[in-house]
């Protein structure tokens, strides 16, 4: 989880949502990500970025991976890790605006049920709170700065 705090610190110094993901196998990082500014802020995720990395080198083991995120993962990214079939999901704050990691399997297509990930929240949720609070008082993004009622903002302020 600290590779993946380092990742949102550089998120962070690029004023964006502090979100840094690392995926590991064992204890050798295959991918790692965070938001940046480059690309599609709607599609590159510091998760989508980490998985892409990581499945580029090897599709294959998805299955024997885990995902450390500083924050819940979006619908979107927790798709993908569905779709990685990744083994565990490891995240730091939880998302009360977009988070998906608590959708119920039973609700899902038979195929996300047999591969769901096993959850773990709350690693370095201090921390990582830290860096939500000093990017939200600090934005010059107006979809935060704007929105000091999005559930997400009042978490960490």
């Amino acid at each position: 989880m600290r590779l993946a705090l380092e990742e949102a610190k550089l998120a962070l110094k690029e004023d964006e949502l502090p979100v840094g993901a690392v995926v590991v196998r064992g204890n050798k990082v295959w991918g790692k990500g965070h938001r940046t500014g480059d690309g599609n802020t709607r599609l590159d995720h510091g998760e989508m970025r980490a998985l892409r990395e990581a499945l580029d080198r090897n599709h294959k083991l998805g299955n024997e991976m885990t995902i450390y995120t500083t924050l819940e993962p979006c619908v979107m990214c927790f798709g993908a890790i569905l779709n990685s079939r990744i083994k565990r999901v490891v995240y730091s704050l939880e998302d009360p605006y977009g988070g998906a990691t608590h959708f119920q399997p039973a609700h899902m297509p038979e195929r996300h049920r047999i591969k769901f990930p096993e959850i773990t929240k709350g690693i370095l949720r201090g921390e990582v709170k830290i860096l939500f609070r000093e990017f939200f008082i600090t934005t010059q993004d107006e979809y935060w700065s704007g929105h000091p009622e999005n559930p997400l903002v009042r978490v960490c302020l």
